[in-house]
């Protein structure tokens, strides 16, 4: 399995399942990690794509390399022309931040899910309910600012009375 996910993605590929969804009358949305979502988003997008999701476990608006220039989320959203779904982030201040790239979506959450070990494995997290109440904060004031209203989707579950 590990020899699976360990092979690079193919553009030709992912062109290829997009195009039979759009061939059967299905909606193509994508997903990416923020390390190849540059590169490969395009080519989705260019075969029929109709939304690009951009998922880590922590994802933020701000990059950070002295050998080389990362995901620029205003820029994908202008070259892409489809609605552009980041994720996932816990905070107010992050949350806002990726609403002023021009993303059209945020999903909140990080360490809540069924299966997810962030929060034992990492360290990080923040409980589910509190990550939402904050994230739709930043949209609310996001919205009186800018009149522009971005759906949160809250990512993830509610397992124990500390996800609260």
């Amino acid at each position: 399995m590990q020899k699976i996910y360990s092979a690079p993605q193919r553009p030709e590929l992912i062109a290829k399942k997009v195009e039979q969804v759009k061939k059967g009358g299905g909606s193509a949305a994508v997903s990416f990690v923020p390390q190849t979502a540059k590169r490969m988003a395009p080519v989705a997008v260019e075969a029929g794509a109709d939304m690009v999701v951009v998922q880590g476990t922590v994802v933020t608006a701000r990059h950070s390399s002295k050998s080389l220039k990362g995901l620029i989320f205003s820029e994908l959203v202008e070259d892409l022309n489809v609605p552009v779904l980041v994720g996932n982030t816990v905070s107010y201040e992050v949350t806002k931040e990726l609403m002023q790239q021009g993303i059209q979506g945020v999903m909140v959450g990080v360490g809540p899910g069924s299966v997810c070990t962030s929060r034992e494995v990492l360290g990080i997290g923040i409980p589910q309910v509190s990550a939402t109440v904050e994230c739709a904060a930043a949209r609310d004031d996001f919205f009186k600012e800018t009149g522009k209203y971005i759906p949160i989707i809250t990512d993830g579950g509610i397992r124990t009375g500390g996800d609260v």
